[in-house]
């Protein structure tokens, strides 16, 4: 088990991900929340940075993961909307 604070930083990263990729379960997210978890997601932000840090992750790992996730969330959409279109016809 992590240390408290560890745990927090990546509580920190995982919601930010969730709400660049447009998964949040808040029900105050809206479009705006998304364009500022993905602006988070710079290696030039010292917040970024320092969070990353603290968990031991390269900043360029993780947006390259986020990157990664939002492909794979695409491509589940669109082959998802796909078989349904085969199904139905």
């Amino acid at each position: 088990m992590y240390q408290p604070e560890t745990q927090l930083f990546i509580e920190i990263i995982s919601q930010a991900m969730r709400d660049a990729l447009g998964l949040s379960a808040d029900p105050s997210y809206n479009p705006y929340t998304k364009a500022q978890a993905l602006a988070w997601f710079d290696e030039n932000n010292r917040h970024f940075r320092f969070v990353c840090t603290i968990i031991g992750l390269e900043p360029s790992y993780v947006i390259r993961t986020l990157e990664k996730f939002d492909k794979e969330k695409k491509n589940f959409v669109r082959n998802f909307t796909r078989d349904r279109t085969i199904l139905t016809e």
